[in-house]
């Protein structure tokens, strides 16, 4: 599984549009102002301790450094915008600071709002799709006009300095914490293991990990060695006691629950259920925690999904 901290590449664009087929994502959070959308299919959005169902038509939007976790029944297509604060910094720097108070832009919510950020979005991802020449301007006018429609239309607060680099901060240990454990989540390790690896207190570093992510240690860990687990019952016909072990879970009761209260049933309902569905739901099941698609696909997608 992909390390949980997303540091995404731009070159010089300073954002990036992508269609992902997605079944699960680990609570993570990344630099970005994102923006995402369901194409088909239902999805739960996790922020801390609220859940969001996500329906096609409305639009989410998450915050820089604001963790997030998304769950679907089935695998589901979700159109992403991610935008990087630095593309403001010439035009409008304070946005390094906006901190939007609004998560969910629907008709319940925000309707001409949402509108409008559903409109500007597909334009923005069908453009950075296709490449056409001077696709980067076309894009950037889209981008500038939905976020000036939202500093207008929603309601935001200006971090201070102090918060400011607090959070920077926080970012920079959270992914040495991620990546510890993503380097680590199938062997025996506790939260002891991640106080000493950032040096950091034992109370603390679990105070820390809650404050970010809504949820204790244990329970992080438990939902990527669960994915784990979902991944080698498709792929593989290893006895649960084998899943279990490979899995870095220490008791095949512990891994029932786990896995019943991340999917819905147990893991034999689930490699059982698998097998009785048609090909077409095999083949997405099969697929690994998140897949994103390429750019062709993903036009052909959207296209499709705007029809």
């Amino acid at each position: 599984m992909g390390t949980e901290y997303e540091i995404i590449p731009y070159n010089t664009l300073s954002f990036r549009a992508f269609i992902v087929d997605l079944l699960y994502r680990n609570p993570h959070f990344h630099l970005e102002f994102e923006f995402l959308t369901v194409l088909e299919g239902e999805a739960m959005l996790k922020i801390k301790n609220l859940n969001t169902p996500m329906y096609p038509g409305d639009i989410h939007l998450m915050n820089p450094h604001e963790s997030h976790e998304i769950i679907a029944c089935e695998p589901s297509l979700i159109l992403s915008l991610q935008v990087h604060p630095s593309y403001f910094s010439q035009s409008y720097p304070l946005m390094e600071k906006v901190v939007f108070d609004t998560n969910l832009i629907s008709d319940d919510t925000y309707p001409d709002m949402r509108r409008i950020a559903l409109k500007e979005l597909k334009y923005v991802a069908e453009t950075f799709f296709r490449k056409e020449p001077h696709y980067e301007i076309k894009c950037a006018a889209s981008i500038n006009s939905l976020f000036a429609a939202m500093l207008d239309e929603l309601p935001y607060k200006l971090m201070d300095p102090g918060n400011l680099n607090n959070m920077l901060s926080k970012g920079t240990r959270m992914k040495v914490i991620l990546d510890y454990i993503d380097n680590h989540y199938t062997e025996k390790i506790s939260l002891k293991d991640i106080s000493d690896e950032c040096n950091i207190d034992y109370y603390y570093a679990s105070h820390y990990f809650r404050s970010a992510f809504g949820i204790n240690f244990q329970d992080y860990l438990m939902r990527m060695r669960c994915e784990k687990v979902r991944s080698m019952l498709l792929l593989t016909d290893d006895t649960l006691l084998d899943i279990c072990v490979e899995s870095g879970i220490s008791d095949m009761k512990y891994m029932k629950r786990g896995f019943e209260d991340l999917y819905g049933m147990s893991p034999k309902e689930y490699r059982k259920k698998f097998k009785t569905d048609d090909l077409p739901k095999q083949q997405k099941s099969i697929l690994s925690t998140q897949k994103i698609l390429s750019d062709q696909t993903s036009l052909k997608l959207l296209l499709s999904a705007s029809s």
